[in-house]
Formats: structure tokens, C-alpha cells, sequence
């Protein structure tokens, strides 16, 4: 036998030795197991079952452009994000594929957030109203997206369409039980649905109740009485109307015994049967309280001139929820009573809320006014008739300009122009609405273009080319786009 079979044959011998001994001893074979597995602790071997991720990554155009549309006479620009960019670009009839418009990439000072160059396509002097493409050499072809006129005003009526439609209209029984005590039942006919299953939740509502308040007190000539809706030709805009309808809903949700109000009309999470006999409401919150009460009071402040009967209850069950707060202040954050004491100071003047005002305000003097609470009663403060602290509203005015100064800034410096690339189209809304308020305590120009950068994105000129408006359905999100749809609806900024 030569020795390269000899040396072959101890090979072998020996790994079937050191198979059967465990590889060399070290370790314990784990007894009444298949005698591949040995025991090693929290180490993978090759005998482990491999873990393989199968999910295919999205493909997504790197040519993003607003798939609802761009106005007519106003700026338009795609965004583009790739390892490479072109050096020129072609925007062609989508039915013809005909060459309308052509031009020179513009590249951006910036990388992606993935470290991918960033470009911008400027075709504002694109304003035939028609149906696009956008063709690169490198990059190839954007999603279709349409020049026309009236954007944001078709944006406004079709999202206050999708507002109006949450109501519930006799779709659930008009009582439901309590959460608490199954044998009482609480009236919780009306108000807006807050999820899609039908569910409406107290705080929720408020949030959209407070933006569509706040938003018409600064831009009341913005909304007309005529929507289309049973409401309309009654003298009052239609979205205080939607917002009246709401109102009276949360009305309902008040323990006129405690002041507390009731957090939501909800399914049980063990539930599978959702109809109206699975609905329950669920019990008071501290939250819930602090948000009813901040939103009845910028309620009855808005509709003393509209709705006398809806101020006049607005007013007392916010006092009444104001009592409920203070019994149990221990347990009740401070962002929330700061906000609803500034609303019920504005609303009466009385020195209790002024004092509770006065001593957040000292005691976070040296904080960014940033929460939405905080800013909310930041705004409300800011905007009242009545007497204030020369030196909190110096305070809260450069907290405000800080923070929307701050936006911008991110904004100018991210390729989708918004804050951040993988933003959610709800925050980005928010910003939206932040930039329209702001922009009538102290007006610029870089505002306007914020507001409309945010629709642009939430529009489909974001990382993944995806018109968010179909899917959002939520109030508050929906009040957002509405009132940022009607300001550049009205805009003159071209």
C-alpha cells in the first residue's frame, strides 16, 4: 500500500475518532440526541439551522416626484437620489412620449441620509396642464404625475370630504355600556370615527378639534360655508360646522358627576366581534380630562359668535373638568394643565389659570417650549387679549422661532427637503401646520415653501415615490392637510 493510501486511510480513522469522541473531548455530548448536536452553549455552529432573511428589498424610481400633482404658475421640482446622477433630463407626455420639457440636473450640496447623491429637477417652467414623466440616462423613468390647476384646492375639498365622511351617523347603537359597570349606559351617539374599525377616542378628536379652532381664528377667511354638506348655506364656514359636530360628541363623554371624562368608545383588545354590541367606553384619564378640557375651552371661545348655546356649554364643562384636574393634580402632568389653563385664561380672565400660567412658565423658563402641549399653550398665550408677562411671551416667541428655524434648517439640508428622509407623513403634516401658525405670528416667505415642500413629500416626493394622501384617514392629520391646503390654496406665493 503506497503511503499516500496509508496517509489517506489515518485521516479518515482519525476524523471518524474525533467524531465519536466529541471533537477531541471538549465538551459534553448531550445524552438521547442525534450525535451531530453537541451542547455549545449560545455559539452557532454549521450544523445549526440557518437563519435567512427571504424579504426582498423595495424598488423603488430614484427620479421622486408629487404623484398628486403640480400647480400651474407655481415652483415644481423632482428629487433625485442615487450612487450616480445625470447630467440632463427629459419630461415627457405620458400618453405620447413625446418630449414637452428638457434640462440640466441640478446636483445638491448634500448626501442622503444612505450617503447617495442628491439632485433636484427644476421644470417650474412647465405649465401645460397635462399627464408626465420624467426620463433620465442613467436613472431611467419617474412615476407619472400630472400638471393642473387648482392642487390645493381640490387637496382641501377632497380631504374635508374624507373629514366629513368619518362621522358616525347611526352606524353604532346610541348607548353603550360602561366599561367599568356594564349596567350603565352612556349616549355616545355622533362624532368623528378616530380609527378605522369605528372606534373614536376622546383625545384624538380633541387634537383635530384644537388644530380646526386655531386655524380658522388665525385664517377665518380661508373657509367658505359651502362643502356641500347638510350644513352648508347656514352663515357659519363648514368646518366649524364639522367641528360643532364633533364637539357635541365630546360632550357626552364628561362624568357630569366628577367633572373626569371617559377616554374612548372602544373594542376590548380580546374582542374579535366588533359590532356595536362589543362597544364599550372606556373609563376616565387624567389625559383624556386635560386634552377635553383645553379643547372645550378654545371651542367656547370660538363659537361665541357662532354658536352662543355650544360656547355656553363648551365653557362649563371645561371649568367643570378644570375642578377634576386640580383635585387630582398630584397624579396630572404639568404640560397639560399649563395648556389648559392658558385656554380657560384667555376664555375668562380669572386670576386661577393666570397663576397656574405664570408658574410654569418661571419653572421651565430655562427649557425649550417644544411639546405639543407646551407649544399649543405657547401659541394660545401668545395670541390673547388679555394681560400677560412681557417677559414669558419673549421667552416663548424665541422657543417658537427657534424650533421652526431649526425645521427649516434640516429641511434646506435633506435631499426630500423635509427633516428627515424616512419621515412619517403625519409628522410631516404636523410640521405643515406648525410652519402656517407660525407664519402668522411672524410671516416668511420660507414658511410657504415649507408648508408646500411637506405636501410635495407627503404627496410622493419621498424615498419610496408614495402618495400618502390616499391612505391617510385620520382627523387630525386630516385637519392638517386641510388647513395647510387652504393657505396655499389662497397663497399668492407663485
Amino acid at each position: 500500500m503506497s503511503r499516500r493510501r496509508i496517509l489517506a486511510n489515518f485521516i479518515v480513522l482519525s476524523l471518524i475518532a474525533a467524531l465519536l469522541s466529541g471533537c477531541g473531548g471538549s465538551g459534553d455530548v448531550e445524552v438521547n440526541k442525534n450525535i451531530f448536536t453537541k451542547d455549545s452553549g449560545n455559539r452557532k455552529t454549521m450544523l445549526d439551522e440557518p437563519s435567512v432573511d427571504y424579504e426582498i428589498p423595495g424598488v423603488y424610481p430614484s427620479i421622486s416626484v408629487d404623484i398628486m400633482g403640480y400647480e400651474v404658475g407655481r415652483d415644481k421640482e423632482a428629487v433625485l437620489s442615487a450612487s450616480r446622477l445625470p447630467a440632463f433630463y427629459e419630461i415627457k407626455d405620458a400618453a405620447t412620449d413625446d418630449v414637452v420639457y428638457q434640462g440640466s440636473v441640478k446636483r445638491k450640496d448634500i448626501e442622503s441620509e444612505d450617503g447617495m447623491s442628491a439632485g433636484v429637477i427644476d421644470f417650474s417652467g412647465l405649465n401645460t396642464v397635462g399627464t408626465y414623466y420624467i426620463e433620465t440616462e442613467i436613472l431611467g423613468r419617474s412615476k407619472v404625475f400630472r400638471v393642473k390647476e387648482n392642487v390645493y384646492d381640490d387637496l382641501l375639498k377632497s380631504s374635508f370630504t374624507k373629514l366629513h365622511g368619518l362621522r358616525c351617523d347611526g352606524c353604532h347603537n346610541a348607548s353603550v355600556p360602561l366599561e367599568s359597570d356594564s349596567g350603565r349606559m352612556i349616549d355616545v351617539k355622533g362624532g368623528w370615527h378616530t380609527s378605522d374599525n369605528g372606534e373614536k377616542d376622546v383625545v384624538e378628536g380633541c387634537l383635530a378639534l384644537m388644530d380646526i379652532c386655531t386655524i380658522y381664528e388665525f385664517y377665518p377667511k380661508l373657509f367658505a360655508d359651502d362643502y356641500e354638506i347638510s350644513e352648508s348655506g347656514n352663515r357659519i364656514p363648514d368646518i366649524l360646522d364639522e367641528a360643532a359636530y364633533e364637539a357635541e360628541w365630546l360632550l357626552l363623554m364628561q362624568n357630569k358627576d366628577s367633572g373626569g371624562v371617559y377616554a374612548s368608545v372602544s373594542f376590548g383588545a380580546s374582542q374579535q366581534d366588533q359590532s356595536s354590541a362589543a362597544l364599550a367606553v372606556r373609563s376616565e384619564t387624567t389625559r383624556s380630562t386635560a386634552y377635553f378640557c383645553a379643547c372645550m375651552a378654545k371651542v367656547s371661545f370660538t363659537f361665541k359668535r357662532f354658536n352662543t348655546d355650544l360656547s355656553n356649554k363648551a365653557m362649563q364643562a371645561a371649568v367643570l373638568a378644570w375642578k377634576c384636574l386640580e383635585a387630582n393634580k398630584g397624579i396630572v402632568d404639568s404640560e397639560q394643565m399649563f395648556r389648559a389653563a392658558t385656554e380657560l385664561y384667555r376664555l375668562t380672565g380669572q386670576d386661577t389659570y393666570k397663576n397656574v400660567v405664570n408658574d410654569f412658565l418661571k419653572a421651565n423658563a430655562d427649557k425649550p417650549y417644544d411639546s405639543r402641549p407646551v407649544l399649543d399653550g405657547a401659541i394660545t398665550y401668545l395670541s390673547t387679549a388679555r394681560a400677560t408677562n412681557v417677559g414669558f411671551c419673549t421667552l416663548l416667541m424665541d422657543s417658537l422661532m427657534k424650533r421652526e428655524e431649526t425645521k427649516v434648517a434640516l429641511s434646506n439640508a435633506s435631499c426630500f427637503e423635509v427633516e428627515s428622509e424616512d419621515a412619517e407623513p403625519e409628522d410631516v403634516l404636523r410640521t405643515a401646520f406648525e410652519y402656517a401658525i407660525v407664519d402668522y405670528i411672524n410671516s416668511s416667505i420660507e414658511y410657504v415653501r415649507g408648508e408646500e415642500d411637506c405636501l410635495h413629500y407627503v404627496g410622493g416626493r419621498n424615498v419610496i415615490s408614495k402618495n400618502y394622501f390616499d391612505t391617510i384617514n385620520t382627523p387630525d392629520s386630516l385637519v392638517n392637510i386641510i388647513a395647510v391646503a387652504a393657505r396655499l390654496a389662497a397663497s399668492g406665493d407663485k
